[in-house]
């Protein structure tokens, strides 16, 4: 898992797997899931970050995740917004 944040924008994207997402969905507001082909997740993109790394956000996309996510996507994601949370994404291998 590594954490871009691009702070022109204050947007974070969490990369899962190395390859592409083709297709994304909205989890809560902020909040979006990339996927590959397969249907498989290859990242999350979360836009504004300062307004949308709050517990009441990512709380509330972990409750909308797609049925269709493994279990270890699903552990994937809260250790993601675990992260963003604490704060130590920045700590974490960038992107680059």
């Amino acid at each position: 898992m590594r954490f871009q944040y691009y702070p022109e924008t204050d947007s974070l994207y969490v990369k899962m797997v190395e390859h592409s997402g083709v297709d994304s969905l909205e989890v809560a507001p902020g909040v979006v899931l990339d996927f590959d082909s397969a249907g498989a997740l290859v990242g999350i993109e979360m836009d504004n970050l300062g307004f949308n790394a709050n517990p009441t956000t990512l709380l509330g996309a972990l409750r909308d995740l797609p049925e269709e996510l493994s279990e270890s996507e699903r552990e994937q994601v809260n250790l993601a917004f675990d992260q963003v949370l604490a704060g130590r994404f920045k700590l974490l291998d960038p992107i680059g």
